[in-house]
């Protein structure tokens, strides 16, 4: 009986190891799809500020427009002054180090009520950094700490999208249709969650997913 148990355990393993190959194939199809894919999330405070950092592999400019562009490596700073009586500033600068050294102008988005700048790097920071915030002469250093989720890879978020909104994939390829994928990683209170955006040319269909990859919420919004 232990040759039919062993040929059984081969072919359940082969057939395991075959779904698994297939499973990849499909989430490769849907990569180069992917306009917007944020790796890890940078966050640091200092007396004077308060910082976000995202490390992206993005278009540029990011548009929500259904077509995903040419790619490049890009860190965004999120900058907020503490004191939210600070008046607006036109000279507020950053400095970091990852592979070489940046330098960028911040630029006041008041519709996010912050300091943003995408900055353009060769590579992605792979560990803690520091920021160094200059206004005038004044400088001061905030040190960022590295935030990511290591148990679901944004590889495993967009197997769990497309298996979770598989009869839109299947209706958007036969339809020939144009759409890109937004996956981003998002820490609220030490916990990390993925949105995942469909984007179509008029619609935007919005997935929610936990740290385990369970689907939370999604939402159909048409494209303003």
């Amino acid at each position: 009986m232990k040759k039919p148990i062993a040929a059984i355990g081969v072919f359940c393993l082969l057939s395991c190891c075959f779904l698994i190959l297939c499973a990849c194939k499909d989430v490769s199809r849907y990569e180069a799809e992917v306009s917007q894919l944020r790796f890890a999330c940078f966050n640091g405070e200092s007396e004077t500020y308060s910082v976000t950092a995202y490390s992206e592999r993005r278009e540029y400019p990011l548009l929500s427009d259904g077509y995903a562009g040419e790619k490049s490596n890009f860190v965004v700073l999120k900058i907020q002054f503490k004191n939210s009586q600070k008046s607006l500033i036109n000279d507020l600068s950053a400095d970091f180090y990852v592979d070489k050294a940046y330098n960028v102008k911040l630029v006041y988005k008041p519709e996010n009520e912050c300091y943003v700048a995408n900055v353009a790097v060769s590579e992605l920071p792979s560990e803690d950094f520091t920021l160094t915030l200059t206004v005038g002469s004044e400088s001061e250093n905030v040190p960022l700490k590295k935030f990511l989720n290591a148990s679901l890879t944004p590889t495993k978020v967009l197997s769990a999208a497309t298996s979770a909104k598989k009869e839109l994939f299947e209706k958007l390829d036969a339809e020939n249709a144009d759409y890109e994928i937004m996956i981003r990683l998002m820490i609220e209170n030490e916990q990390a969650f993925y949105y995942v955006g469909i984007v179509e040319t008029e619609y935007t269909t919005a997935l929610l997913f936990d740290d385990g990859g369970k689907l939370l919420a999604e939402k159909r919004l048409k494209n303003v």
